[in-house]
């Protein structure tokens, strides 16, 4: 059964914290992606910006390529799924929201990290990806415009999930592991 779900989620103290439900259960990262562990609803699956609210019983829910701008991923972020657009000079006036940074490789794919208490980064590698908080060169994520993301060529910008959280539905088949 597929219900509206609406969840608090804050900013994790650090790293060891915000991946510490994935090293519990070894099969969750299986069953999520960047998006849904950057907003930290390890329990909506698979996520697709724009699309928490839509019924995947009814909508679908991923995004066409054409669809990957960073227009349309700003638009979607914002007006679809609620999030607040933050300028990077205002980042410390949201410590305790949970903030994400959006990215985008034109008109293919997008990709999303969470900030952390202590003003580091982390992300999951796409769906079914492992959890870290370095970027591809193995470096720790203090500023997310500056790691080295293969293939990213344009930042989105920063967002901050609202105080009252965000609603959601679960993708009823999130369970099943491909």
């Amino acid at each position: 059964m597929t219900v509206l779900q609406h969840k608090k989620v804050t900013a994790a103290q650090d790293f060891k914290e915000a991946s510490a439900p994935y090293a519990e259960d070894h099969k969750l990262r299986l069953r999520t992606n960047c998006y849904s562990y950057a907003l930290g609803l390890t329990d909506h699956g698979k996520g697709f910006p724009g699309r928490l609210s839509y019924n995947p019983q009814t909508s679908p829910r991923s995004l066409s390529k054409q669809d990957m701008t960073v227009e349309r991923i700003y638009k979607l972020l914002t007006e679809g799924d609620g999030l607040i657009p933050v300028e990077k000079s205002e980042l410390n006036n949201f410590a305790d929201h949970r903030l994400i940074a959006a990215f985008v490789q034109s008109h293919d794919d997008s990709h999303f990290m969470t900030r952390h208490r202590d003003g580091t980064w982390s992300h999951q590698d796409g769906h079914g990806g492992p959890i870290s908080d370095e970027d591809d060169y193995g470096f720790k994520i203090t500023n997310p415009e500056g790691a080295i993301l293969r293939g990213y060529d344009s930042f989105v910008g920063y967002f901050a999930v609202p105080k009252a959280g965000l609603s959601y539905y679960t993708d009823p088949h999130k369970d099943l592991v491909y």
